[in-house]
């Protein structure tokens, strides 16, 4: 039928094609199937590459399947003393936790559910994992596919992998889940099996160590190669003197021959055991008898054997007495009868036997058995010894009552066993009267009675079950524990208290024979749990083994101890913060001294480069200059601006650079700069640019901010000259009271947060350190080492801080930290003029302790059409000023000069001429100074170096704002 469908199939649609084709072919998509060849085939690459190492092995399958699958990550779970732990990992962040809390986690919820299928979740960040598991947010996951792990039917753990996108998985996608999950559960029943053998091992050495005999390998000549005995004073020789001799130059003659002779024995028949032998030994004659055997599979005259020695005295001693044996049985006071196996009639009873009966030996030998048990028929005898006739049993046992002569009953216990005499089968019992144990079983029986009234009123909970785990015995207190009642926990098994089968290891244990005691949770009849101090032993009864456990109810204690762990683990955190603030306190102080040092240094550099620029500036106005004399002043000035741009370095990072902030909406702010960096940089550099905030205001000098990022952004490029991933991140955090801050010092509000990440070669650990020191470079010559001191001074300079984070070989993460405003509407950039603007004559009165600086400031503002005057410092200044024929239009002053400074000058002015302007003029103002002398009356300021554009223009605006 099948074939004549192909055949069907086949067939052209008429007659006429098929003579002109001939024949037909079906196309078939094996795209799928090739693909999972290759996946079978990767995958046996990966088996025939397994090491010894399970873990590593189950890590590689991780791997795969991640590779396989095309995943962001991979994951192996499983659950380990009531923890979500990650045993295999592939391409997991370097923050990520591999042990949690398994509520919440998708893993756990695959590991849980009963069905064995894959478990596949799209669009997670519109689930409830998006909140209750923390790696859906660290890893940005998108999809996840998560295959339960069984052995024996039971989940162990979850093979997972996830994704950054959304993917739709196929068929073959989850049969190699499958395939992987199962060789994970192999890989993760060796390790078990490992752990298994090592324990078997241990358990073998503490075997050997245990016993009383000798353990010896010998060759076929008798020659020691090694021994074992726990008590080594028992060898005949010291074990330095007779390893590697033979037995016939260790032992006696008479010794060594029986055992040359087994050893024969053992290499013909495989094993034997000799006579026995003695040695005198210091603590007297002891006899051994010695079993030999083989070893292994050795054979040959080079085989092995393994020879165990056995102290027998005690056996010795015990025939040399069995002679006496007779008199010994007849003096018994035990009853002991003999009687023949198929007439039943008595041979032989004891003295004991025949006083307790009250019959002489002659009367007995008439009776039988039966005639002395009442309660027996010939019936119910004959079932009792028929396991001894037919080899069954070779010795029973049971109770019955005797009848003496004078008719009085006494109960009795009967040991009987079938034996050959002389080639005569015989029973022998021995008769145990049982009154005494009678009597003591209704002891017995009363104490019980008592145990349970005292077991009833124990405060602690006492359960006792059979080795099936039902329980057979509960008292009150265990019953108030749980919430059932007494009826109800007699139906029930102790694993139906137990919601973690995990923590059921206790019972096997006690199952066996051990005692032990364990923490764990119980649930109560109304669901909720409680911890428990559960003291275990096994009890042997009469009739079966039972399981005793005594539990005490210890939740308020394990809730106080983990109330403690906490606060001991805040504590630690505590300190460890504070450890790190005090690190960061010596490097701030550290840096500060560094940074006012360099201040001074540029200070001195700005007053130098100033007539430099002045210069340069007026001589390039000049039409005198030839072409080439221009070209050269133009470098001079160009140069002169690089060195100051170097000073402003250095004020940057020294926190003295003048300041002109501005309200700032930072992600309109980095979306320009985003649009730069994209023109800028390198096309093997991929750019990532993400706010999580449309408004983000903060005071800023956006000069300043740009050039501290822009520093970033250019360290970044360096650290991958080969390519790489560069991240810029803006966000919005606010620090409360109390609560976890992301960088020490930083105090309660609202911050912004810009992060700068790349994928480049990282930090080293020795360098970290000195990164924001200025003049520290790993660059050089390329560098000069003011790169992120610059950025770390402009961002302190903004009342923010930087914070890094990185690894040598996986790249480093620069975050600022800006105070936040209230205000989210930016002020508007004013436009400023890009031409010389001349004066009209006005007198301006230059105040500069510096002669040069003094000088070239003259001579600019003639050049720019105004009548100049100077003054050394600011008492000159005043004298000059107070002679009305001057009449100063404004003045501009140095800040700091000796004799009287800048900010004195400027006081003085108010009260003089409250209506002149004055311009301080500067290399650097400390913080906040600038807005407090425009308070304070300044109508402007200019920074050193100044160049003639900038002079011309400041002097423009504020004698514009004067006149009229």
């Amino acid at each position: 039928m099948n074939k004549n469908k192909k055949s069907q199939a086949l067939a052209p649609a008429n007659l006429d094609e098929q003579d002109a084709l001939g024949h037909s072919a079906r196309m078939v998509d094996i795209t799928g199937r090739r693909q999972m060849e290759e996946r079978l085939s990767r995958l046996n690459a990966c088996f025939l590459g397994f090491g010894p190492d399970p873990m590593a092995n189950i890590n590689q399958l991780t791997g795969l399947c991640g590779e396989l699958l095309d995943a962001d990550c991979a994951l192996y779970n499983r659950l380990y003393e009531g923890m979500l732990c990650s045993w295999g990992q592939w391409q997991t962040p370097p923050d990520y936790n591999p042990v949690d809390n398994p509520e919440g986690h998708i893993c756990y919820d695959v590991i849980q559910q009963p069905q064995d299928a894959v478990m596949i979740i799209r669009n997670l960040p519109a689930t409830d994992y998006a909140e209750t598991n923390p790696n859906v947010k660290l890893l940005s996951l998108q999809t996840y596919m998560g295959k339960t792990v069984r052995l024996e039917g039971i989940a162990v753990g979850s093979l997972c992998v996830m994704y950054q996108r959304d993917f739709v998985a196929s068929d073959n996608d989850l049969q190699l889940m499958t395939l992987i999950s199962g060789a994970i559960a192999i890989e993760e029943r060796r390790r078990q099996a490992e752990v298994s053998l090592k324990e078997a091992h241990e358990y073998l050495k503490a075997t050997l160590d245990a016993l009383p005999d000798l353990l010896f390998e010998v060759d076929r000549d008798g020659r020691f190669y090694d021994y074992h005995t726990a008590q080594v004073e028992a060898l005949y020789v010291p074990p330095d003197e007779f390893l590697g001799k033979t037995v016939v130059e260790a032992l006696p003659t008479d010794a060594a021959g029986i055992i040359m002779a087994t050893i024969e024995q053992a290499a013909a028949d495989g094993r034997c055991t000799s006579p026995v032998y003695a040695l005198d030994l210091p603590a007297g004659r002891r006899w051994y008898e010695v079993s030999i055997a083989v070893k292994g599979d050795s054979t040959g005259e080079d085989g092995r054997f393994i020879a165990l020695a056995r102290d027998v005295t005690k056996r010795m001693r015990v025939e040399e007495i069995e002679t006496r044996l007779g008199r010994i049985l007849e003096e018994s006071l035990n009853e002991i009868y003999i009687f023949d196996a198929e007439t039943l009639q008595f041979i032989q009873v004891n003295q004991g036997g025949r006083e307790n009966l009250g019959y002489t030996m002659a009367e007995l030998e008439k009776l039988t058995p039966l005639d002395i048990k009442p309660e027996l028929t010939p019936e119910t005898f004959a079932a009792l010894i028929k396991p001894l006739q037919i080899g069954e049993k070779k010795k029973i046992q049971f109770t019955t009552v005797h009848q003496r002569k004078d008719r009085s009953l006494y109960p009795v216990e009967v040991h009987l066993q079938l034996l050959t005499v002389e080639f005569m089968p015989v029973f022998v019992a021995i008769i145990l009267d049982i009154t005494e144990r009678k009597q003591a079983e209704t002891a017995l029986q009363k104490s019980k009675r008592l145990f349970a009234a005292v077991t009833e009123q124990s405060s602690e909970g006492i359960g006792v079950a059979n080795t099936a785990g039902n329980y057979v015995l509960v008292n009150a207190a265990f019953c108030n524990m749980t919430g059932y009642t007494r009826d109800e926990l007699l139906s029930m098994n102790v694993r139906d208290l137990v919601p973690d089968e995990t923590e059921l290891e206790l019972f096997p244990q006690l199952v066996n024979g051990q005692s032990g005691k364990r923490i764990l949770q119980l649930q109560r009849q109304d669901g909720s749990r409680f911890f428990a101090d559960i003291s275990g032993a096994p009890i042997e009864t009469e009739d079966e083994q039972l399981v005793l456990g005594v539990i005490r109810d210890i939740t308020d204690q394990v809730r106080a101890e983990k109330a403690l762990h906490e606060s001991n683990k805040s504590l630690r955190s505590a300190l460890a913060d504070l450890k790190e603030a005090q690190a960061q306190m010596v490097q701030q102080e550290r840096l500060a001294a560094v940074g006012q040092l360099a201040a001074g240094i540029a200070h001195d550099f700005n007053n130098l480069m100033a007539a430099i620029i002045l210069y340069a500036d007026l001589m390039l106005t000049s039409s005198a200059l030839s072409p080439k004399d221009q070209e050269r002043v133009s470098l001079m000035r160009r140069q002169g601006r690089r060195a100051a741009l170097l000073t402003q370095q250095i004020l940057d990072f020294s926190r003295k650079s003048v300041m002109q902030r501005e309200i700032l909406n930072l992600p309109l702010f980095l979306q320009e700069l985003h649009r730069l960096f994209i023109r800028t940089l390198p096309e093997n550099i991929q750019l990532s640019w993400h706010s999580q905030v449309e408004t983000c205001p903060v005071s800023a000098d956006p000069t300043r901010l740009q050039q501290a990022i822009m520093n970033l952004v250019i360290n970044a490029r360096d650290a991958m000259p080969q390519g790489g991933k560069l991240y810029i991140e803006l966000a919005q955090i606010e620090v409360t009271e109390g609560g976890e801050r992301p960088y020490p010092q930083l105090t309660p509000g609202q911050w912004a947060q810009l992060s700068v990440a790349d994928s480049g070669s990282g930090i080293p650990e020795d360098v970290l350190e000195h990164i924001f020191e200025p003049f520290f470079t790993t660059r050089a010559p390329l560098g000069s080492g003011l790169g992120l001191s610059q950025v770390f001074g402009i961002i302190r300079q903004h009342d923010g801080y930087i914070d890094v984070a990185t690894r040598e070989g996986a790249g480093a993460a620069f975050t600022l930290y800006l105070p936040m405003l209230a205000s989210t509407q930016p002020a508007a950039l004013s436009e400023q003029p890009k031409t010389v603007a001349l004066g009209r004559q006005e007198t301006i009165l230059i105040v500069e302790d510096d002669r040069l600086v003094r000088k070239s400031l003259l001579e600019a503002l003639a050049a720019l059409n105004y009548r100049p005057f100077s003054a050394a410092n600011g008492l000159e200044a005043l004298a000059f000023c107070r002679e009305p024929e001057n009449n100063v239009n404004l003045v501009i002053t140095d800040l700091i000069m000796p004799e009287m400074g800048g900010e004195a000058l400027l006081n003085k002015l108010q009260e003089l001429a409250p209506t002149m302007p004055v311009i301080i003029m500067t290399g650097y103002l400390l913080e906040s100074r600038g807005t407090e002398l425009l308070s304070a009356g300044a109508a402007g300021w200019l920074e050193k170096p100044v160049n003639l554009l900038h002079l011309s223009q400041e002097l423009a605006r504020v004698l514009a704002a004067k006149r009229p």
